[in-house]
């Protein structure tokens, strides 16, 4: 039986205007069946994909959000109420910058990228929980957070920082919100590109990746790229990376990696060194304890 089928999703972030992973969550949910309310801060890009719905015979709604506005939010949250009366889905998809070196990140860098990705998505679950509360039937909450944050890495201090709250804010959702029927799913996609250019056949995988680093010549965004794709798995397009995010929610998994095998290595190793400190964690505690 398809669970999702009659629901309600919400994708902030919906309309794709990026890399497509939010316009990608809103084709797949609809394809089982949902309603459809897509938010984003281009409203002419969310009301074209809202038609494009409607002329397919799926139900679809649009609104102008902006996280950083919570009015705005809380308006959104009672269109779709108004509309649907529900929201068994809620997609937290929201992200922005956060790269360089260290030493050259400005507290206003890691003020934006806190206040957009951490502040930005806790203000949307908040806008939309009462009316999850609300109803019946399967719920869950979806954020997005990144591969980035699974791992140690350079250069993306302020985002890796952010993502990695939005790991730990979705594992409270799911812990506090469980008992009362409402899950929560944290997604980790990798790379993500437009589908123009990614390339199907792995025989031109050189030429795309080339492609790709000499989009980045700056040597920070080169390194970024170097440790985040050295497999062909690690850049595909949004569309695809939602897909599995669909399977996950279906199945109920807190976790969905969406793609990308080359930071399970740096996932492993962090892991390791883990294991080593509990170990010896562990090994001090059975110490006898020296005299005052």
């Amino acid at each position: 039986m398809n669970i999702l089928q009659g629901g309600t999703v919400v994708v902030i972030g919906g309309a794709g205007t990026g890399a497509g992973l939010g316009r990608g969550l809103v084709r797949h949910f609809a394809g089982k069946g949902m309603r459809a309310a897509i938010l984003d801060r281009d409203g002419e890009a969310a009301a074209a994909l809202a038609n494009e719905l409607r002329s397919e015979g799926i139900e679809a709604i649009s609104c102008v959000v902006d996280v950083g506005n919570h009015e705005s939010l809380g308006a959104a949250a009672e269109t779709v109420r108004g509309a649907f009366n529900a929201c068994n889905v809620l997609c937290a998809h929201v992200g922005t910058g956060g790269q360089g070196r260290f030493e050259q990140t400005t507290i206003s860098m890691w003020r934006q990228a806190f206040e957009v990705m951490v502040l930005g998505m806790v203000a949307s679950v908040q806008a939309f929980l009462p009316l999850m509360l609300n109803t019946s039937g399967f719920r869950r909450i979806v954020l997005t957070s990144s591969v980035a944050a699974l791992a140690p890495g350079r250069f993306q201090g302020p985002y890796r920082a952010a993502k990695a709250a939005v790991t730990s804010i979705g594992e409270t959702l799911d812990l506090e919100l469980g008992p009362q029927g409402i899950g929560a799913t944290v997604i980790f996609p990798s790379g993500m590109a437009d589908e123009s250019l990614i390339s199907g056949s792995l025989a031109e995988e050189n030429a795309r990746a080339q492609a790709v680093r000499r989009r980045h010549e700056d040597p920070v965004w080169a390194a970024i790229g170097e440790e985040l794709n050295r497999h062909p798995t690690d850049l595909i397009a949004g569309q695809d990376a939602a897909k599995p995010v669909v399977d996950a929610v279906i199945a109920g998994r807190r976790y969905v990696i969406t793609h990308g095998r080359t930071v399970a290595g740096y996932s492993a190793e962090r892991q390791r060194l883990l294991d080593q400190a509990f170990e010896d964690l562990a090994r001090r505690e059975y110490l006898p304890t020296s005299p005052s």
